[in-house]
């Protein structure tokens, strides 16, 4: 009797920030803050998250929110279960390109694969490729250049840009060695309940070209998910854990809350997803909800994503955001260099006088 093939369980988190307040925690037991889920990622055949910022603070700030997690949490990420974390996203790059070598080098030594950042632009858009099941699984990731990020260059480090094009081409020449393509995303602004329309429409181009989910991360709340053809599309996975007390003095429940996304995957695509949700507490442990709460928050979920299926997201979005003075980034064909600077001042009032 032939024996039938397991799917392959992929275990899909948000952002991850284990420095400031994390870092004598991890230091004394660097099984912290993981303790109370690393059973669940046991399931899994492949667990990803988005690691915000470099494991090492070897170089100079280029900026003054850049932030770091110290070199002991790669002994955390592994005990947790990482396989592959994304590094395209706006602090990656936070003390320059040594403190990133001496990332990717931790993560090599310890058998985690990275995504999305490189010393080159061949190197940033390079996919991460596993064998499970025999299932090929690619990832993919990229990171918004609005939001700050460091986008390589031919002949300079930084992240792989998220424009349509590069992406396109890179799910096109990655279906050759792949059955499934997941691609992350680093979009959005941060606290919005619900992604831009212009975020919805790439994310479908993203689909339609071949990609199978799409994760995405940097709102810090959670954001919808969305069936779209054969894909799946997770707008934000919310923070996973982020160890900082003056985060956490800004941020309210919601920002406190995610998921872990669970997948299930064959050769004929996203087969399944369950949702577990997680919750960080104040001593920056990460608890699984349950009851009640849990049901609170997978009912918060399913209204986030219901919208997709209305006729006029566009009209719906403009409704709901939450910073009315935000416009659709990707409709202004001008410098987004420029448009950041402004973005930070507060000057968006006066641009939209005239745009």
């Amino acid at each position: 009797m032939r024996k039938m093939k397991r799917k392959v369980n992929l275990f899909a988190i948000g952002d991850i920030f284990l420095g400031l307040d994390g870092t004598e925690l991890i230091e004394k037991d660097y099984k912290f803050p993981f303790l109370c889920i690393s059973n669940v990622f046991k399931e899994a055949d492949l667990v990803f998250g988005n690691l915000e910022g470099p494991l090492s603070n070897d170089g100079k700030p280029i900026k003054k929110s850049s932030q770091y997690s110290p070199p002991t949490a790669i002994h955390s990420l592994k005990y947790a279960g990482f396989n592959v974390l994304s590094l395209a996203n706006n602090h990656i790059f936070d003390y320059g390109e040594r403190a990133f070598l001496k990332t990717i080098e931790l993560m090599e030594k310890n058998n985690i694969s990275y995504v999305g950042a490189g010393r080159n632009l061949e190197e940033a858009r390079r996919a991460a490729l596993f064998h499970i099941n025999e299932v090929n699984i690619a990832f993919l990731a990229y990171s918004w250049d609005f939001i700050g990020s460091v986008n390589a260059t031919n002949s300079c480090f930084g992240t792989a840009p998220l424009k349509a094009d590069i992406i396109e081409e890179d799910i096109l020449s990655t279906k050759e060695l792949a059955d499934i393509i997941i691609v992350s995303l680093h979009w959005g602004y941060e606290r919005e309940r619900y992604p831009l329309p212009s975020q919805r429409n790439l994310a479908h181009k993203i689909i339609d070209a071949g990609a199978d989910l799409i994760i995405g991360h940097h709102p810090h709340v959670l954001q919808g998910i969305e069936h779209y053809k054969d894909g799946v599309i997770a707008y934000s996975l919310g923070n996973f854990v982020f160890t900082a007390k003056s985060y956490f003095k800004m941020w309210g429940n919601e920002e406190k809350e995610s998921i872990i996304l669970k997948c299930g995957i064959s050769k004929k695509g996203i087969e399944k997803i369950d949702m577990i949700p997680i919750h960080v507490s104040d001593s920056f442990q990460l608890v699984i909800l349950k009851n009640e709460r849990k049901k609170e928050s997978l009912s918060r979920m399913e209204s986030l994503s219901e919208h997709f299926q209305g006729k006029n997201y566009l009209s719906f979005w403009k409704k709901n955001r939450i910073r009315k003075d935000l416009p659709d980034i990707y409709k202004f064909q001008i410098d987004k260099g420029i448009v950041y600077k402004l973005y930070k001042s507060r000057m968006w009032r006066l641009i939209l006088k005239y745009i």
